[in-house]
């Protein structure tokens, strides 16, 4: 629990970065990137994990990155958060926060479309949108 609380106040940060400036600190995300890798080596030393879940917990983050490097449609940032995420959450956790994230990134999109008040060429943050499916991932593991 309190790694899952850990997370969402991090995310939180990045969140009001991500909606004030649209963007994600590289600093903030390194210092992330460094107990990420300090937690996975604890992690693998007490055998919680494999080398081969870490893998799969990446792969949300390596979609992330090649739609931003082929699209430009998401940032970098978001996807070296998804990578740093998948180490701290897991693998079934991160491509669960993955797809809710997609989904409410969707509604609202489409909500700002149908209401006139973005166009389609309009960037929204989409960090707020990954803190919110952790949210509702970590409460339907409460619930479950």
């Amino acid at each position: 629990m309190i790694k899952v609380i850990i997370v969402v106040l991090g995310l939180l940060i990045f969140s009001l970065f991500d909606i004030k400036f649209k963007r994600i600190p590289a600093a903030l995300l390194l210092i992330c990137c460094f107990f990420a890798i300090g937690y996975a080596i604890y992690s693998l030393y007490h055998h919680e994990t494999t080398i081969s879940e870490y893998g799969i917990a990446l792969f949300p983050g390596v979609i992330c990155l090649l739609a931003a490097f082929a699209t430009g449609n998401l940032g970098v940032g978001d996807g070296c958060l998804f990578i740093v995420l998948g180490v701290v959450i897991g693998p079934v956790d991160c491509i669960k926060v993955f797809c809710i994230s997609m989904f409410l990134a969707g509604i609202a999109s489409i909500i700002l479309l149908v209401s006139k008040k973005a166009g389609k060429k309009t960037s929204i943050p989409y960090v707020p949108f990954i803190t919110a499916a952790v949210v509702l991932n970590s409460l339907s593991a409460c619930f479950t």
